[in-house]
């Protein structure tokens, strides 16, 4: 879980320099502001972004692993439920029902959300909230 004072946001993040001519508030969002659009989208029941400057309602692990990369680890956990993909105020994810990833562990569900140069993991299945709508085909395209 992470805690923050009022001076802290929850996350550290340092976005690349914006291209020559724009300025980085024109291409691309700041964390502060994906975080918040991510609390609106989920009715802050996973993140409350006004919580003590901003706080997880859920376990969450931030990582520099892309969903590609979770997705091969996943061939190798000792169980694991089909993926399913999906969008959340315009940032992609993927999620499991139900994970284990070495037996003994507790079986758990699995989102990872996709926020640009860093993911979030949380033990929510993101596609119990029906009315962020997911779509069963891979990032890539490609039928499952």
């Amino acid at each position: 879980m992470y805690y923050a004072d009022d001076r802290i946001t929850v996350i550290t993040y340092s976005p690349p320099p914006a291209p020559t001519g724009t300025t980085r508030r024109h291409t691309m969002q700041t964390m502060t502001e994906k975080l918040a659009a991510f609390a609106a989208a989920t009715h802050n029941e996973l993140f409350d972004a006004e919580y003590n400057g901003g706080e997880w309602m859920t376990e969450a692990v931030e990582t520099r692993e892309t969903i590609e990369d979770f997705l091969e680890a996943s061939k190798s956990y000792n169980e694991c439920t089909r993926e399913k993909f999906g969008e959340v105020a315009g940032m992609k994810f993927v999620a499991f029902s139900k994970v284990q990833t070495c037996k003994g562990d507790q079986r758990t569900a699995l989102s990872v959300i996709d926020f640009g140069d860093l993911r979030i993991a949380i033990d929510v299945d993101l596609t119990d909230f029906k009315y962020l709508g997911h779509r069963n085909t891979p990032l890539t395209g490609e039928s499952p």
